[in-house]
């Protein structure tokens, strides 16, 4: 099942990838779709609440959930592209570090809150998925929101303002002949 998963997940980059040189659309879109593309399994494993017959019950639906990875795989790096996007640059460790621990604590915090669930739900498994689905759908629906041009202005403006109070007159003029200097190297 791994396998079948890379496998789809590197095809399904490369399609996107293909995809964005064909129809140039954004990094938020791409973003977006793989925001939404990752509901899919959960919502239809939150119907396996509802009956026994389909919703991760069959081992054919577990290998399917497997393919699917090529539709969510982009996901993954597009989404990092857009954290570059949308934070200012000097300070975008920070963010990366910020999301690396969101990420390792929901990793570990997760399976407490689906056991909890899956424990009040009488043991049934799939009642975690509508958990999954919900906080999901609440990303998903965020994400919609990002302004990624407002973002970059906004992030202009701040470092703007950081370097007037970090940096003197002197220290910013000089900085700007060095750049321009630079600049008059590299064209003659």
């Amino acid at each position: 099942m791994q396998l079948v998963a890379d496998l789809s997940g590197g095809s399904g980059t490369v399609f996107v990838l293909l995809l964005q040189k064909k129809f140039r659309f954004s990094v938020k879109a791409g973003v977006f779709y793989g925001a939404c593309m990752t509901l899919v399994p959960s919502l239809w494993g939150g119907i396996g609440y509802f009956t026994n017959t389909s919703s991760f019950h069959h081992e054919c639906e577990f290998w399917l959930a497997q393919c699917w990875n090529f539709q969510t795989a982009a996901w993954g790096s597009y989404q990092v592209t857009m954290i570059s996007e949308v934070v200012p640059a000097p300070k975008a460790y920070m963010f990366f570090a910020l999301f690396n621990v969101v990420g390792k604590t929901s990793g570990f915090i997760g399976p407490f809150v689906s056991s909890a669930i899956i424990a009040r739900a009488k043991d049934n498994p799939s009642a975690a998925y509508w958990f999954l689905f919900a906080m999901g759908s609440v990303g998903a629906i965020t994400l919609y929101f990002v302004d990624t041009d407002k973002a970059k202005r906004d992030n202009a403006k701040y470092l703007e303002r950081e370097a007037r109070e970090y940096y003197g007159t002197a220290q910013r003029e000089q900085a700007k002949q060095i750049e321009e200097e630079e600049n008059h190297i590299k064209i003659g």
